[in-house]
């Protein structure tokens, strides 16, 4: 998919949302997918415990799609995203990953529970 529209030089619209966008969504997704379960397989081995920042993001779930959420407003505030360059816009989604993965490293490290993790819910009584 990716090829083809590279190839063919069709311009990829987020705001139209064309059918170059679309497979572009589309082959994007599926690699990232693919990536996701070629690693969980890998190292889901019964010796080997998953890695650390895939279990924090696990485990702080809901937290990291709150805090994933006030950063992309706060970067949707702060810098015209329709003006940015392609390098610029990587840089920016680099540094964006980076402090979400050391937000939920750094939870996990000083084990800092909420209120939805799995380990801290209490079970009624019936």
């Amino acid at each position: 998919c990716l090829l083809a529209i590279s190839l063919l030089q069709i311009p990829v619209s987020r705001r139209t949302t064309n059918v170059s966008f679309c497979l572009w969504i589309l082959a994007h997704n599926t690699l990232f997918l693919s990536l996701f379960v070629g690693t969980t397989i890998t190292t889901n081995s019964s010796s080997s415990p998953p890695p650390m920042i895939m279990s924090a993001i696990n485990r702080h779930g809901f937290l990291m799609f709150i805090v994933a959420n006030l950063m992309t407003g706060l970067v949707n505030q702060s810098i015209s995203t329709m003006d940015v360059k392609d390098d610029m816009a990587l840089c920016i989604l680099y540094i964006y990953m980076s402090a979400l993965g050391g937000i939920a490293l750094l939870m996990e490290n000083n084990k800092i529970l909420t209120r939805w993790n799995e380990n801290n819910t209490t079970k009624r009584k019936e």
